[in-house]
């Protein structure tokens, strides 16, 4: 039994440093793992934090030249934009007879359109022609065909029947929003993975242009959502929400401080 449990404690600890992004898996990994296994079980929930700690300040990652930090600057912007929209979705479809009452619908449309401008302006730039194109296809195929199949099921099962039970509906919308989740997340793998391969990264003044319009329009959203509820009194929906969304906007506020000071020396 201690074998096995011994097995099962090095498996998670294993798991837990691999939460943390590869540079630094590859430069620290070794380290982190032995001083987790000489602490002891009382140090996993500190590596957890640290790990996502980590990811929301990719100019600690450990990085060869300018170009790798810059790239690292788009997979943060990719993820701040996936869970904003994200979580717009989620408020606004249910909540959307509330949102709609309070008149914020349009702000919320116009808040979602400054987050793809964010991107934009983070997002590499394509090289032509696309080197590396079938590897990638075949990357984004493998990572996003699941999450797209369990969707075209949930909308088929919708269509097919739409007099379901209450718990039928209530599991339909939990996959369907597993599906978005596991979308979006699969979509940050593989620009972290392949983005180096099919294009360059965005300009120092293009990053920190695209991150502090993703903070604004991620604030202007929380703003909108977090106070729709409370000329009725607060919900823990919208509130959650625009809590989450603020969150968001104090991640990308922190990288472009971070990350500016490097990148003004980068562009040198």
């Amino acid at each position: 039994m201690s074998a096995v449990s011994g097995g099962g404690r090095t498996r998670l600890v294993r798991a837990l440093v691999g939460m943390y992004p590869a540079a630094f898996r590859a430069r620290w990994g070794e380290d982190v793992e032995a001083e987790v296994h000489a602490t002891g079980p009382r140090a996993w929930l500190g590596l957890t934090c640290s790990a996502v700690g980590m990811w929301l300040h990719p100019a600690v990652w450990p990085a060869d030249s300018g170009s790798q930090r810059r790239h690292r600057a788009s997979v943060l912007a990719v993820a701040v934009a996936a869970v904003g929209w994200y979580v717009l979705h989620l408020a606004a479809e249910l909540d959307d007879a509330q949102l709609a009452s309070a008149g914020r619908a349009h702000l919320l449309s116009g808040c979602l359109l400054a987050m793809l401008a964010g991107l934009v302006l983070v997002a590499p730039r394509p090289r032509w022609p696309l080197a590396g194109s079938r590897v990638v296809c075949r990357a984004g195929v493998r990572g996003l065909l699941p999450p797209a199949l369990v969707g075209a099921l949930v909308v088929g099962v919708v269509r097919v029947a739409p007099a379901l039970t209450a718990g039928s509906k209530a599991a339909l919308l939990l996959g369907w929003y597993m599906a978005l989740a596991w979308a979006a997340a699969q979509t940050c793998r593989l620009v972290a993975r392949h983005g180096p391969v099919l294009g360059r990264p965005a300009s120092p003044r293009a990053i920190m242009a695209g991150l502090g319009t993703l903070a604004a329009a991620a604030t202007a959203a929380g703003l909108v959502i977090g106070t729709a509820s409370l000329p009725g009194g607060p919900q823990l929906l919208p509130v959650g929400a625009g809590g989450a969304l603020l969150t968001l906007a104090w991640v990308c506020a922190g990288a472009a401080v971070d990350l500016g000071p490097l990148l003004r020396i980068d562009a040198r």
